[in-house]
């Protein structure tokens, strides 16, 4: 039986590799041989008349060194010998030295073959490197593919709490509604109808101002609509009306937006193994600023009246786009589309992608129960026998904190192409969440299951349906998120509407068994798409 010789470590097929910092920065010195093994000629890399070749597209090519650290690096076998030569385009003998900035050198896996090695740089999701057979990218490319490494946990972090307090600017008015009615003068039913206008403003914002950031630099976008904000939330405080109310809470709706540029920006950011459970993380940030909004805004409506809590918001939105516009890094130039091709577009890719579509179906209509929930609740818990306060629904909020964990397990979930199994046993939860309910209609404790046990499944399919939503075109997730939240919150609209007309034909009965219906009907859609429509595939 014939045996073979070991493969050669790196450093036995190539002479060097070594770390050096010329003026202050640190690059990586290449000495590589030529096929016969001899050395090219020319002077040493580190002096002062040696001119580095060269190398087309490695920019571009997005490797980029996770440790940053200037020292030796353990290399997987082959994995920087095939950069450079790809990159490079040589024929025959190879250049002696390549210096790159150490910044721009990124590691195979751990203990990948040399085989794997050699692929890496070309894996998915990575720009291609230029070849002999493919031209260079676009300069204009090398900034996207760094971007994708620049996701980092205090960024993440960052993204999720600005996320949270703007999103949160949706919901303060919910458990005020009756506190609201009373000092206005106006009618609970006509209070009812600013957590609607704010739905319907907050699906116009998302329809003609989400696109907006696969064109324009979202440094600049996101915190000039926080600012925007902020003028609404001073409006809404300043409101001597119940009408008045109304059009300064549907303004506010309209630029309540950033939430919703934040999160596909996250996913451009990201690196395609996590990308998952960064915005997994951020859409959880999202979920908490909806939670926690109902506890604040309960409790500073209790000490300081309902105005305070919107003179708060706006001071918030203010600090928080001071921060973002200094956080979110350098951004690729954008391509110029017209408005009015950037608004078709997003219809374009709803009709061309089957998974779009029943994927938009199952989103809105797990959003529509949820705020028919939590908008039925108020008038629940705020009727006999429990007749609580606002400070005291709103604590009720914060038992839904557990489905802002359940989004960051569900973006890994997504991560690990659990995606759609996960989404079928979310529908599940939701059907048993409401059967709970429909009994729990005088029992704290049968509430507080239902809240723990609704919020997890709607908030876990969430965040699996915007993510898979966001791998089907890379290039238009502010599109599709476009398209995600706008029918997510007609759905929410249309939610919170039917909650007023149930709660007066049959009371909580009659929310329990509307959301267990339509979860059924959504369970169904799930069985029926969960191996075609709704996998990622394009229709004909």
């Amino acid at each position: 039986m014939l045996g073979h010789a070991p493969s050669k470590t790196f450093e036995e097929r190539h002479q060097h590799i070594q770390f050096q910092p010329p003026h202050g920065r640190h690059f990586l010195s290449f000495g590589l041989r030529q096929h016969g093994g001899r050395r090219r000629s020319g002077g040493p890399s580190g002096s002062p008349d040696f001119q580095p070749p060269f190398v087309p597209g490695m920019e571009a090519a997005g490797v980029v060194d996770q440790a940053g650290t200037g020292t030796d690096t353990d290399l997987s076998v082959g994995d920087l010998v095939m950069a450079i030569v790809l990159a490079n385009g040589s024929h025959g003998a190879y250049a002696e030295h390549f210096v790159v900035p150490a910044e721009s050198v990124v590691r195979a896996p751990h203990g990948a073959s040399d085989v794997q090695a050699a692929s890496f740089p070309n894996s998915p999701g990575r720009t291609p490197m230029a070849t002999p057979d493919t031209p260079a990218p676009p300069t204009a490319s090398a900034p996207a593919a760094a971007d994708r490494h620049r996701m980092s946990r205090g960024l993440t972090l960052l993204f999720a709490i600005a996320g949270g307090t703007a999103v949160a600017n949706l919901y303060w008015a919910q458990p005020l509604l009756d506190f609201i009615a009373r000092d206005l003068h106006a009618s609970t039913a006509l209070a009812g109808w600013l957590v609607t206008a704010t739905q319907i403003g907050y699906a116009a914002g998302a329809l003609l101002l989400v696109p907006l950031g696969d064109v324009l630099d979202r440094r600049r976008l996101i915190p000039g609509m926080m600012l925007c904000s902020a003028l609404t939330l001073i409006g809404c405080a300043l409101a001597p009306s119940i009408g008045a109310l109304l059009v300064a809470i549907t303004l506010l709706g309209l630029t309540t937006v950033s939430g919703q540029l934040l999160t596909p920006l996250a996913g451009d950011l990201a690196d395609d193994t996590n990308r998952g459970q960064v915005v997994g993380t951020v859409v959880s940030g999202l979920l908490i600023g909806i939670l926690t909004s109902r506890t604040i805004s309960g409790l500073i409506a209790n000490a300081a009246g309902w105005r305070a809590i919107y003179f708060v918001a706006a001071a918030v939105s203010v600090a928080f786009a001071l921060l973002l516009r200094r956080a979110i890094p350098p951004l690729a130039p954008k391509a110029h589309v017209p408005y009015p091709q950037l608004l078709l577009s997003v219809w374009q890719v709803i009709r061309r992608e089957r998974a779009v579509r029943w994927t938009l179906f199952l989103g809105a209509t797990a959003f529509g129960v949820f705020t028919m929930f939590w908008t039925a609740l108020t008038f629940l818990l705020s009727a006999e026998p429990f007749s609580y306060s606002v400070s005291v629904i709103g604590l009720f909020g914060l038992i839904g904190l557990a489905g802002a964990l359940a989004a960051q397990r569900a973006g890994r979930l997504h991560d690990r192409d659990r995606s759609m199994p996960a989404t079928g046993w979310g529908w599940a939860a939701i059907v048993v969440s409401f059967v709970v309910a429909a009994f729990a209609d005088r029992s704290v404790a049968g509430i507080i299951v239902t809240i723990a046990l609704l919020d997890i499944a709607v908030q876990g399919v969430n965040i699996l349906n915007q993510t898979r939503l966001f791998a089907v075109v890379p290039q238009a997730r502010s599109r599709l998120n476009t398209a995600f939240v706008t029918c997510n919150f007609i759905g929410g609209a249309v939610g919170s509407a039917a909650a007023s007309v149930l709660w007066s034909a049959g009371g909580w009965t009659a929310i329990s068994l509307t959301g267990a219906g339509l979860g059924c009907v959504a369970l169904l859609v799930w069985a029926l798409g969960r191996r075609g429509p709704l996998l990622n595939e394009r229709s004909d």
